[in-house]
């Protein structure tokens, strides 16, 4: 698997001069940020040029693992990649031939680095990491983002195109988020952490509240229905990955100390490292905010009687892995992650009875002593080997990968806002995930095969009733793909995936596309494929005897009829370089259409009030269309200033609703956006780098019908670090403009959304006062 792309020529280039693009993975097929790619001449290479006058020629590569030069000295270099962790020579030199461009994927394992075949601008992955190939994707940093203050990532990523923040319950830190990307419902993107499904058979998301920045390496975004990816079909919008810290060659550590804004302080200790072939990461945080909120005074309207409202949290988290490198290119991997929290609801879910008068003393609706208590834990085991001997250029033929994690999560709610939401239930959900991925690497090709096992065990007593309080659901997917080259500038991908849920019967989808890079500053995308949603457990079952109606009137139950919804997705995308050199800007343009078919919706009929109370449920409606684009500029400036913008829009409605349903939808309105699903969302953010000194400021724009319920709004955050030698000092500001900052929701006062049979009224939510935080971290 070891040969070198064929070069085309580029009639962009001097014939005098030749291109090299160079993708730069780790040994877990990641992108290697920030590393630099060196290229020595040999003594046959040509010399004559600026260039070749050089010992050695460096190119930096960007956060994504890429790096691209266009006029280089033809002739043959030996290639050394260098990063703060790794320093590993090419087996073989490297051939530029002049007119031509050289394209490689380039796979470094430990101190050695391999050059695979070159399938345009498509990494080769294994199960469950994402692909930035076949469909976009963005990837973040969570240790500079909690080096930069940052105590959760469901802020970081609202600042993403495509991404839209659910807060069933109010926009409270303390209160659940659940991630949308594309579409209208957040059981519609799969969640994992190190490529293993964490969503749950309850809500059909995952709480990424819990997810602690400095427990991460990496957070991967993939937007839509990738063919190259390896990850199930039971998904329709997309897919967030949360890899958590890897060992490094060398040792490395750090001590960070946060403190800020309504009592907040926390601590992370981390460290990663090697001794000979066992490779080590290790790290514990402890977080705790007294809140926006503390000892707050208020009548509670139900009793007449004085009642405390507070908005504390806590929370910590611990990592231990441990990677054992077997021969140049196996591995065993055993990890395990914690994560624990305690949050106080009684500020968060209170609303006062005048949304006028919230000062101390005033009447509310009080939830005094709500809390709710988390613990999640991930025991993660994945074993990797080679197949067959090294060939000739010291790449085995192909790998096996066998996987395996179970996940634990429980959730308690004491007070009275125990079963208020599904949401707020008392839960545990026990998941065991495994997998095993056969991997083909051929001359100009690369086949994967895959078959993936779950199973759930789900106990929640308050929606499933006291006489079945525990469900349990079994799924199994085979998957095969195929990528292929159709010379230096073509290359196509072709899936299969066979799923079948004890829930929802068998389903076949099939996926499509191919990636064109018609010069090394251009990448076309264009894909077809298919995938689908299977029904929740908790989306299937009525409890015996009925839930009681929530504070809406509502009585919430499962619908034993539900379909799995299926969806058909078209998507174009292309990536430009507006100009030459490491400085030059890019642009990205994301165009999509999905049809989906028998979409389930909650139905939430009209009229429904706690004097009237009425039933609930999930409802597969006729069909329903997600299409939208996405366009993205990232423009430097001088002297290391830049600027960075996108405009997503996500238009997402139900077409023509059954006739039995005309009459009382609700909130199902035919050809109307749906329900806290904003069709607009915009960013903006300009930061300098400038030598030790780094500052950021960013906004965020959503439009109307947002997840506030309330008027369009742009949130405003910053950030300034100063490095000194290996200290850093960070001071975070986050809604410098005071936006909705106003400590409760206001329960009826939100925007109305324009319901089938009239206005439905909404609650107004608020966002957290202007704070600020201090961090400092002490790496070596």
């Amino acid at each position: 698997m070891l040969c070198i792309a064929t070069t085309a020529p580029d009639h962009a280039l001097a014939q005098n001069t030749a291109a090299l693009n160079v993708i730069l993975i780790d040994d877990a097929n990641r992108p290697m940020a920030d590393a630099l790619v060196e290229l020595s001449a040999t003594p046959s290479s040509a010399s004559g040029s600026k260039k070749a006058a050089a010992a050695t020629i460096t190119l930096p590569c960007n956060s994504r693992g890429e790096c691209a030069e266009t006029e280089l000295p033809p002739g043959r270099y030996a290639v050394t990649i260098r990063s703060a962790s790794v320093n590993a020579m090419l087996t073989d030199a490297i051939e530029l031939a002049a007119g031509k461009t050289l394209r490689l994927i380039i796979r470094v394992a430990g101190t050695t680095a391999a050059a695979i075949v070159s399938l345009g601008t498509i990494r080769i992955t294994p199960t469950g990491m994402l692909s930035t190939g076949s469909a976009p994707s963005v990837e973040l940093n969570p240790q500079t983002l909690a080096q930069r203050g940052a105590q959760n990532l469901a802020q970081s990523l609202a600042l993403q195109s495509g991404v839209t923040l659910n807060r069933p319950n109010g926009s409270a830190p303390s209160l659940p988020v659940s991630i949308i990307l594309r579409g209208s419902d957040p059981k519609e993107t799969i969640v994992q952490i190190d490529g293993h499904p964490i969503n749950n058979s309850n809500t059909g998301d995952f709480d990424v509240s819990l997810l602690d920045p400095s427990a991460f390496s990496t957070v991967q975004v993939l937007y839509g229905l990738s063919p190259a990816s390896l990850i199930g079909a039971n998904t329709e919008g997309g897919t967030v990955n949360f890899h958590t810290l890897e060992p490094t060659r060398t040792p490395h550590g750090l001590v960070r100390y946060t403190f800020g804004s309504f009592a907040t302080h926390g601590y992370t200790v981390a460290t990663t490292g090697s001794a000979n072939r066992l490779g080590y990461a290790v790290e514990l945080h402890s977080y705790n905010q007294q809140g926006e909120v503390a000892a707050y005074p208020v009548i509670d309207a139900a009793t007449g009687q004085r009642a405390t409202l507070g908005s504390g949290s806590t929370g910590n988290s611990a990592l231990v892995k441990f990677r054992y490198t077997v021969g140049l290119d196996g591995m065993f991997e055993a990890s395990v992650l914690a994560l624990g929290s305690q949050h106080n609801l009684s500020a968060a879910l209170s609303t006062p009875v005048n949304p006028s008068a919230a000062s101390p003393g005033a009447p509310f609706t009080s939830y005094a002593g709500s809390d709710r208590n988390n613990l999640n834990t991930f025991y993660d085991g994945d074993i990797r080997l080679p197949l067959g001997p090294r060939e000739n250029r010291g790449e085995p033929p192909a790998f096996v990968t066998v996987r395996h994690m179970t996940s634990f999560g429980r959730q308690n709610v004491n007070g009275l806002a125990s079963g208020l939401t599904e949401y707020l239930l008392n839960d545990a959900d026990l998941i065991n995930d495994n997998s095993v991925e056969y991997e083909r690497l051929l001359p100009d090709a690369d086949l994967a095969l895959v078959a993936q096992f779950e199973s759930e065990r789900l106990t929640t007593p308050e929606q499933f009733g006291a006489a079945s309080p525990t469900q349990t659901q079994n799924s199994r997917y085979f998957l095969a793909r195929y990528l292929w080259s159709g010379g230096s500038r073509l290359q196509y991908v072709a899936s299969a995936y066979y799923s079948h849920f004890s829930t929802s019967g068998t389903s076949i989808s099939p996926r499509a596309g191919v990636v064109w890079t018609p010069n090394v500053h251009t990448v076309m995308r264009a894909s077809i494929g298919s995938g689908f949603q299977a029904p929740l457990l908790t989306e299937k079952i009525i409890s015996s005897p009925l839930p009681p109606p929530d504070a809406d009137g509502l009585i919430n139950i499962g619908n034993p009829a539900l379909k799995a919804d299926y969806t058909t997705e078209y998507e174009l995308d292309g990536e430009q370089v507006l100009g030459n050199g490491a400085g030059a800007a890019t642009g990205e343009l994301d165009l999509y259409r999905v049809n989906q078919r028998d979409d389930d919706l909650t139905f939430i009929p009209g009229g429904a009030s706690p004097s009237s109370p009425k039933l609930s449920y999930p409802v597969n409606i006729t069909n329903s269309v997600w299409q939208g684009a996405a366009l993205k500029l990232n423009l430097p400036l001088d002297d290391g200033l830049s600027t960075a913008m996108s405009y997503n829009i996500n238009q997402t409605y139900p077409l023509a609703l059954p006739a039995a349903l005309n009459a009382s939808a609700g909130n199902l309105v035919p050809f109307q956006q749906f329900q806290n699903i904003p069709m607009h969302r915009a960013t903006l953010s300009l930061q300098q780098q400038a030598r030790a000194l780094y500052w950021t400021i960013e906004m965020a724009y959503e439009g109307v019908n947002n997840d506030l319920n309330e008027p369009p709004f742009g949130l405003v955050n910053a950030n300034v670090t100063y490095t000194f030698s290996h200290t850093d000092v960070a001071l975070s500001a986050n809604n410098l403009t005071a936006l909705y900052a106003r400590k409760f929701t206001l329960a009826g006062v939100g925007v109305p959304y324009a319901g089938l049979t009239g206005p439905i009224p909404t609650d107004a939510y608020p966002l957290q006062a202007p704070s600020l935080s201090m961090t400092l971290t002490q790496r070596w």
